[in-house]
């Protein structure tokens, strides 16, 4: 009786917690929420979470939020009531706050599904208290250095949190990735995996790689192709380890990009084990359209402006891509800001291709909080017009004068930046 009495109290408190937040304009109140339930009653997200059927984690360095909207969309479509954190909040406050906002004033949860993406380092701290059911990691890529450490690091980490799980919790993984395989092959758990069925023909990861060792052995691994970075079909020659094999090879994906068609299937698998069809699975997941952020079209100005994510090596080189893909002569943006949610290293802009987009662009503005330093990285590759503008409002509206009609301008920013920009944009935070 006093834990109930200690949890409606926390709910009572936190939603109201949430409003004043929403209507001061700080965001949506989730954190304030989270954080507000918590010191109220520290024991809020397992009470909460432990009344849900499922409840689907998803972690990984690129793709978390994308890949949680897909499966809450799918699992939605399909008619189940679901819980997701849907503003990338993912640390224990944001997770907390989210479930008290689809929580009854009774301490009962108003849905039945919860699906949440964890910040890569805060999955020890919640893992326990989540208790999932399904547990998605998607890859692992060099990021935030500052705060995670290398990626061997994360990967102890995580196996020393699966342990603290049932061993009835399903894992999906992606095979394409060796490090996350890996964490697959030693879990003792039912692991269902995802990859490509094909990419660039290459025998040898690119100097972008971040795990293209074998995590047994020691010995470089071979490919039989690679997708990006060191995601393929691997092999080790020397102790035999190999790509596990794929449990879905192919669905259609609703968003342009190779890293999105493992985001696709990360959500169709981990769906499946819910128990819901292949076919239900795939009409859901057609319907599907971007989030904040993650190749979300804005109309400003007449313009369309789209943006997509970019925190990392291996995200930007992607975004870089996708972008070169779509418009040959580009006008981009890019939004470089080194505060905590970055990570305050942002060395990592010389491990980037920026060759490639540089090559191709018509113009490339460089803004944030570190814009000399991205336009020194832009300048050593410079074959396209340069402009460097630290101001983000000034530098949209440089970037909209410039493009062209019926032209996309495209914004690649780090995750404080995009923030910001959309801010700028739409007149509202997150």
């Amino acid at each position: 009786m006093i834990k109930r009495m200690r949890l409606t109290t926390a709910i009572a408190f936190a939603k109201s917690a949430g409003y004043v937040s929403q209507l001061l304009n700080t965001g949506a109140g989730t954190t304030w929420a989270g954080k507000t339930s918590l010191t109220i009653f520290p024991k809020t997200i397992s009470s909460l979470s432990q009344q849900l059927t499922h409840r689907i984690v998803v972690v990984g360095t690129n793709g978390k939020t994308t890949t949680t909207a897909m499966i809450a969309h799918i699992l939605s479509t399909t008619g189940m009531r679901v819980v997701h954190n849907a503003t990338g909040a993912n640390l224990r406050n944001g997770i907390a706050g989210c479930l008290v906002r689809y929580s009854l004033a009774t301490g009962h949860m108003n849905a039945d599904v919860g699906v949440f993406e964890v910040d890569e380092a805060e999955l020890k701290h919640v893992i326990h208290e989540l208790d999932p059911t399904i547990i998605v990691m998607l890859n692992l890529f060099r990021d935030q250095l500052d705060r995670y450490g290398e990626l061997d690091a994360i990967a102890r980490e995580w196996n020393n949190a699966f342990s603290r799980v049932s061993k009835k919790t399903k894992l999906v993984a992606n095979a394409d990735d060796p490090l996350i395989a890996h964490i697959g092959e030693v879990s003792n758990r039912s692991v269902a995996y995802f990859g490509l069925s094909r990419g660039k023909k290459r025998h040898i990861a690119d100097l972008t790689a971040d795990s293209s060792y074998c995590i047994s052995c020691g010995s470089k691994l071979t490919y039989e192709w690679i997708s990006y970075a060191h995601l393929g079909k691997w092999s080790c020659g020397l102790c035999g380890r190999k790509r596990p094999h794929i449990s879905v090879p192919h669905v259609t994906n609703p968003l342009a990009g190779t890293y999105n068609m493992y985001n696709s299937l990360a959500a169709f698998l981990a769906c499946i084990q819910t128990g819901i069809s292949v076919h239900s699975a795939q009409e859901a997941l057609e319907s599907f359209t971007p989030v904040f952020g993650r190749q979300e079209s804005l109309r400003v100005k007449g313009r369309t402006v789209q943006i997509l994510l970019s925190k990392n090596p291996a995200g930007f080189n992607e975004s870089m891509r996708t972008v070169i893909a779509h418009d040959r002569h580009p006008v981009v943006i890019i939004a470089l800001n080194d505060r905590i949610v970055d990570g305050t290293d942002v060395s990592w802009i010389w491990d980037t291709d920026s060759e490639s987009l540089v090559d191709a662009a018509l113009h490339i503005v460089c803004t944030g909080d570190r814009a000399w330093d991205m336009g020194v990285r832009v300048k050593y590759a410079a074959k396209s017009h340069v402009t460097i503008e630290p101001d983000l409002k000034k530098a949209l509206d440089v970037g909209l004068k410039t493009v062209k009609d019926g032209q996309t301008l495209y914004v690649l920013p780090t995750y404080s930046a995009m923030l910001d920009i959309r801010k700028i944009l739409t007149g509202r935070k997150i």
